[in-house]
């Protein structure tokens, strides 16, 4: 039976904990039920508005935020391949990683959208820039039009071996290099830190990693 897969785990951690208060990020206060609503609604706009099939790569390059959390969720129930991107990039290192990873669409917010800019010459693959959270800058869709444009369905189950998010290395010679890793080994590598940490509905924490950044992938998918 197929198990190590993150449907398991999201699906009925939303119909468990609906109307508890989930998500704080600044003036965001979110139930697990709107958690789930948004994250649906994110997962069926990245295939039928943006073109993502399973095995696409989506690149994150912005902050901290609730947003980021929803697309971790909607690409690991399988809309499509996660690309977070280390913010300290210069533009150079970015082009280079977007090309390799052949990354179609990337979302960046008001700090970090110069930097694409900066790159967007270069890239080979990109089609669409979606601006998360507000400011004048060049995008080609907001975030929020294509949550409240979309509706909330449930992506079709993925296998266990399907890649479901794509790290770059930092910290070696040359230039980086892309690690992709499967739904299985994401949710091996959940349990075995659920295990040691304790993480239960009742818990509480505060979240300081950066998200593009190995180390909180355990945190974005604990639920």
């Amino acid at each position: 039976m197929k198990e190590l897969v993150y449907h398991r785990q999201l699906l009925p951690a939303l119909d468990r904990n609906a109307t508890r208060v989930g998500f704080h990020d600044g003036d965001y206060h979110g139930t697990w039920e709107q958690h789930g609503d948004r994250v649906l609604r994110l997962a069926n706009a990245l295939r039928t508005e943006l073109g993502i099939s399973q095995g696409d790569r989506v690149a994150v390059l912005a902050l901290n935020s609730h947003e980021y959390l929803e697309l971790y969720h909607a690409c690991y129930l399988g809309a499509g391949v996660i690309n977070p991107l280390n913010l300290r990039l210069a533009a150079k290192e970015l082009a280079f990683i977007l090309n390799d990873s052949g990354t179609e669409v990337v979302f960046t917010d008001f700090l970090f959208s110069g930097l694409l800019e900066q790159a967007r010459p270069e890239l080979e693959h990109l089609r669409t820039v979606v601006l998360v959270g507000e400011g004048d800058v060049p995008h080609d869709v907001k975030y929020e039009d294509l949550i409240s444009a979309s509706k909330p369905v449930v992506p079709d189950e993925p296998e266990e071996d399907d890649p479901v998010v794509l790290m770059y290395t930092g910290g070696t010679t040359g230039l980086p290099k892309g690690v992709l890793l499967s739904q299985r080994a994401e949710m091996l590598n959940l349990y075995h830190v659920a295990v040691a940490i304790g993480l239960g509905d009742d818990r509480v924490y505060l979240h300081q990693t950066p998200m593009f950044h190995a180390a909180s992938m355990a945190a974005v998918l604990g639920v």
